[in-house]
């Protein structure tokens, strides 16, 4: 038996390394590294699933009516639609089609991983052309469009970076391979995430296949669904190099429900990862991580502090993707969650992971309760005039923006009821009622502090602290004043101070300037900048700052402001400060209970 030969897969096979799936594991509780949709998208086809029969499931599948509802839905014949088991069966029906030992895939890289995996297997060769954090090298991509190359893959949004590809470009791309009788392959696996789908612009073309999921966006990962729109001449080339039952009965059924009813679901969840990226983008920014401009549904940083912050996410249990490929130790890739919960969570973690180099507060609604004072003085003065105001239509105007003062937020709602009045009796009428009249006490008189003394000290004691208000001088002091509070902060700023209020940057960097004069604050220290507000000015102040912007929602503010606090770009909105604190300082609580022991 020793003489006989040893068996050998096909030559080449044996470099290749496996796909594996990564098995769950029971410490991790929120998977954040394999781009998936919430489970809210799949309530659908799960629906359906429950529907299944013995009948259904005995049977071979047929994927012909799919194929004929996705031609519907992009005006092509439907022999032009293959359905596979995923986009990846029909990157690798594709790759055996045109590659072999003698022609070779010229390749956009970085890339799914499977392109290059694929493209060995068929035994070809292949060529990479770099595409980095920025444009499509498109010059680099048409130079190496030579004999010899069979098929060019681009990922738009790409994986990993979520960058994309301009239509234009791709046109180009297409145009100079059937010059050479190559075809060009589009996988667009994340479109429903980003600002244009190339697809329909691409149909047309003979040498283009445009390769879909329903694994993404449309939530079916676990069905397994995709499909290619191919040159109608090249279908059957195509068609041949997979099995003729790719996916199973239900699957295809459920995948045709979602098609015909689950757009609404899909397109509000793309809404919720479209302000998730945003918000997350500019978080890992704030942080010191270089971020690309992401159209996918997942945001790709890359910094030194990357595989450390891999692991503090693993520790505490939400999983994200990190990179162990030459040249991307330092990357990591966070799918947005499509979730509110799990992204507080995931914005929190983050926070708590790395201190911040300083804190600014908002005074109103943040330290002080002006429910009775402020937002009182509104409705009054606005009842002096003749109009009847409610919480909810103030609160209305303050997430507008550019309503920091209070005094605009008055004549702004008087205006919008139709009564005109002077800009200066409407400040003196407000001024008389918060500051009182010998006769009658002034409504400042009811603020009162949100949060102990000891607990606001155990934060201001362990970082830089600064006090950004739009309050005039006058009356800032006078609260601070009454609740002993000026030693809480190294440096204050009030209306008086900047040229322009939030929410212009202005007052901010002023009170980083004060910080830094006062010795508080050394820029060199690792760590951002974070902002607690209450209002969209506040937020979008610290935006524009690069700081981190944190919202609070007011007291006597409606529930649904912590909407329009999300919708301005707040990392994490809490209903009170003291919750807030608890998010994103940890060890806070024991300071502060020390403290007022």
């Amino acid at each position: 038996m020793t003489d006989l030969p040893p068996i050998r897969p096909r030559r080449g096979l044996e470099s290749l390394r496996p796909y594996q799936p990564r098995p769950d594991e029971p410490s991790i509780t929120l998977r954040l590294d394999n781009n998936e949709a919430p489970a809210a998208v799949a309530e659908l086809a799960a629906e359906v699933l429950r529907e299944t029969t013995a009948e259904e499931i005995r049977r071979y599948p047929v994927p012909a009516p799919l194929e004929a509802q996705v031609a519907e839905r992009y005006a092509v014949e439907p022999a032009r639609v293959i359905v596979t088991a995923g986009a990846d069966d029909a990157l690798a029906r594709i790759m055996t089609a045109f590659l072999d030992r003698d022609r070779k895939l010229l390749s956009v890289v970085p890339t799914f991983e499977m392109i290059p995996v694929d493209a060995r297997v068929a035994g070809a060769d292949i060529v990479e052309v770099q595409w980095g954090t920025g444009d499509l090298p498109l010059g680099a991509i048409l130079e190496q469009i030579r004999p010899g190359i069979s098929a060019i893959t681009v990922v738009t949004p790409n994986n990993p970076t979520g960058l994309v590809a301009p239509v234009q470009q791709l046109k180009q791309i297409a145009s100079e391979a059937r010059r050479i009788g190559a075809v060009l392959v589009v996988d667009v696996a994340y479109a429903e995430f980003a600002e244009t789908d190339p697809t329909r612009d691409l149909l047309d073309i003979d040498n283009v296949f445009v390769v879909r999921t329903l694994s993404k966006a449309w939530g079916l990962a676990g069905l397994r669904v995709g499909y290619a729109i191919t040159p109608a001449p090249l279908a059957d080339c195509v068609r041949v190099c997979g099995g003729p039952y790719p996916t199973s009965g239900p699957s295809l059924r459920a995948a045709s429900v979602m098609l015909d009813s689950g757009e609404p679901v899909v397109r509000e969840v793309a809404a919720q990862v479209l302000r998730e990226r945003a918000v997350l983008s500019r978080l890992l920014r704030a942080y010191a991580f270089e971020v690309t401009d992401s159209q996918a549904n997942f945001v790709f940083a890359r910094g030194e502090r990357g595989p450390q912050l891999a692991r503090a996410m693993k520790d505490a249990g939400i999983l994200i993707r990190a990179f162990s490929k030459p040249g991307f130790e330092d990357a990591v890739r966070i799918t947005c969650p499509g979730d509110q919960a799990d992204f507080d969570r995931l914005c929190s973690t983050i926070l708590r992971w790395a201190k911040p180099s300083a804190i600014l507060f908002d005074l109103d609604g943040v330290i002080a309760d002006v429910s009775g004072s402020y937002r009182r003085a509104i409705a009054d003065t606005c009842a002096h005039f003749g109009v009847r105001i409610t919480s909810e239509q103030i609160e209305t105007v303050k997430l507008e923006g550019n309503a920091n003062n209070d005094w605009v937020v008055t004549h702004r709602l008087l205006t919008r009821a139709g009564v005109e009045i002077e800009y200066d009796a409407v400040t003196d009428e407000f001024e008389r009622r918060y500051h009182g009249t010998p006769d009658q006490p002034g409504l400042s008189e009811t603020e009162t502090m949100l949060l102990a003394i000891e607990q606001l000290r155990a934060v201001t004691s362990a970082f830089p602290c600064a006090i950004v208000t739009g309050r005039p001088r006058e009356d800032a002091a006078e609260f601070l004043d009454r609740f002993e509070l000026r030693d809480c902060f190294d440096a204050i700023v009030c209306m008086e101070d900047a040229e322009e209020p939030k929410p212009s940057p202005e007052p901010l960097r002023e009170a980083l300037s004060r910080l830094r004069e006062a010795g508080t604050l050394d820029d060199s220290q690792a760590g951002p900048v974070w902002m607690i507000g209450d209002t969209v000015d506040d937020l979008r102040a610290a935006i524009a700052q690069g700081a981190v912007p944190l919202g609070v929602r007011a007291p006597g503010a409606p529930t649904t402001s912590d909407d329009g606090l999300r919708s301005a770009g707040a990392a994490l909105v809490r209903p009170h400060i003291l919750e807030l604190f608890d998010a994103v300082l940890p060890n806070w609580k024991e300071a502060a209970d020390g403290a007022l022991r």
